[in-house]
């Protein structure tokens, strides 16, 4: 209807039946959404009510219009669907999976981990982060203190590890090493909230899971603490006694 008036100019109703061939109740609907959104005016100063388009620029405004609001929106959806997913999995009792490949996976992990609202338990190899993604896990660590979020992590008990950690000990941040014959992590777990989190570490088969379920992450988070109770803290990781 806007392109039949570009073309033919301002038209009556009757004119515009004519032409577009629809039935008199369509077109004032039709008329009538064009106006709204600002595409047509209609002059009713005269004995009949005339139609004129307006510029054809205005597409442009609308269409610029519409990107902000679907911003406003995805900023207002951010801010409400972690408590959405809540209801709904309070209400079905279904577990939330979301699934990432490739760069993806590392910026929702990590992301996810700074809308945490309890503190972050984590299963991690330092060495294979610096390996690959050092810059990443920087980036994260600096926004996770500015943050104030907490974080317990077991990692192996290693030379490396003990002298990384005696370095950069942080009220947020809580260290203990595993004292078993244990292989390279290339996979980071995380549970936090009613959350567990994976990202595998290698740059050819980057992966990401996020499960929200309360049983599985209380599961995930009662085993962790009873590794923690018997890991080795600092000082028992280097003389190699156990500190509770």
């Amino acid at each position: 209807m806007y392109s039949l008036l570009l073309k033919n100019g301002a038209k009556t109703v009757k004119e515009l039946t004519k032409l577009s061939e629809l039935t008199r109740t369509n077109l004032y609907n039709v008329l009538t959404g064009l106006e709204k959104i600002g595409l047509i005016e209609q002059n009713k100063n005269s004995a009949k009510s005339v139609f004129t388009p307006v510029h054809p620029n205005k597409l442009t405004e609308i269409i610029e219009n519409k990107e902000k609001s679907l911003k406003l929106a995805r900023v207002n959806l951010e801010a409400t669907l972690p408590s959405l997913i809540s209801d709904y999995n309070l209400a079905i009792g279904k577990p939330g999976i979301r699934f990432y490949e490739g760069c993806e996976a590392m910026e929702q992990i990590l992301a996810d981990q700074l809308k945490a609202k309890t503190e972050i338990l984590q299963y991690l190899d330092p060495s294979i982060t610096d390996l690959h993604y050092k810059k990443e896990n920087d980036d994260f660590v600096k926004k996770r203190l500015k943050a104030g979020l907490k974080k317990k992590m077991l990692v192996k008990n290693t030379p490396a590890n003990r002298q990384r950690f005696n370095q950069r000990l942080s009220e947020f941040t809580e260290t203990r090493y595993l004292d078993a014959p244990l292989s390279d992590f290339h996979l980071s777990m995380q549970i936090y909230d009613n959350k567990i989190s994976y990202l595998t570490l290698e740059p050819e088969r980057m992966i990401g899971v996020i499960i929200e379920d309360k049983l599985i992450a209380s599961l995930h988070r009662d085993l962790f603490l009873a590794q923690w109770e018997s890991a080795l803290s600092d000082r028992g990781a280097t003389s190699g006694r156990l500190e509770g």
